[in-house]
């Protein structure tokens, strides 16, 4: 799941008016950024939070959607930005965050504690003030994401471009994220220290330079074939859209 929240979105300089403007123009940028990485809109749906969202996924590689964020957003938002008043300008948060979902029928949404916690980081200070310091855009995957997905440089994703921070998270405490871009102060680890997983990081059964990425749970309010429901709870299994997909995400040898 992707979360994304405007920063800013009820300031001084905003009129109320402007809401559903400035949304819209939000999801239009995040599709483009998706559909650059081959990211379809039968491939999520999306759930509105007000003054951001959440993109749900099925059959996707959070490697894709890493690489959206990352690659294309921030041409996307100078686009954007250069184009348009300031109360239409725009900073976004993004957190991607994997995990159970519940379905709420009643309002089409979801729960459960990833989503929770997904939320908690997209609203955190600590993430809010990272932004402040980095300017347009922001980026926090979580710790599954990071050992699961990042560390082992799966697509060629670079460790080494992001740095760890905590954040305080409502009713869950202290989490740990990988935040990127860098800020400017933060010094760049050694790439030997980030090239591969420590037994510390590294999740049970996982090995640095694996065929493929590993199975990353991403969530749709759909039911479709391979999702797993206990009690109610969907749980998606990750990437299964055939062979050119896991070959791009793979790592070099």
């Amino acid at each position: 799941m992707l979360g994304v929240d405007l920063q800013d979105s009820s300031g001084p300089a905003r009129e109320e008016s402007l809401s559903s403007e400035l949304v819209e123009n939000l999801q239009r940028l995040v599709r483009r950024a998706l559909k650059s990485q081959g990211i379809g809109s039968d491939a999520y749906s999306w759930q509105n939070r007000g003054d951001g969202g959440r993109f749900d996924f099925h059959d996707v590689s959070p490697v894709r959607v890493i690489r959206a964020v990352t690659e294309q957003v921030p041409s996307e938002l100078r686009r954007h930005n250069r184009r348009v008043a300031q109360a239409l300008r725009m900073a976004l948060r993004f957190v991607v965050h994997e995990g159970y979902v519940v379905p709420h029928e009643a309002d089409g949404d979801h729960n459960g504690r990833a989503v929770q916690e997904l939320s908690g980081i997209l609203d955190s200070p600590e993430l809010r003030q990272a932004l402040r310091k980095r300017g347009d855009w922001v980026l926090a995957v979580t710790k599954p994401i990071w050992q699961g997905v990042v560390l082992p440089l799966h697509g060629d994703l670079d460790p080494g471009a992001f740095e760890a921070s905590s954040v305080h998270v409502k009713s869950r405490g202290e989490l740990l994220v990988w935040v990127t871009p860098r800020s400017t102060s933060a010094a760049r680890p050694d790439s030997a220290a980030t090239s591969r997983p420590t037994s510390h990081d590294a999740p049970s059964g996982s090995a640095h330079g694996s065929a493929e990425p590993p199975r990353i749970g991403f969530y749709a309010p759909v039911t479709f074939e391979g999702t797993t429901s206990i009690g109610g709870v969907q749980h998606i299994g990750g990437q299964s859209d055939g062979q050119s997909d896991r070959t791009s995400d793979r790592p070099n040898p």
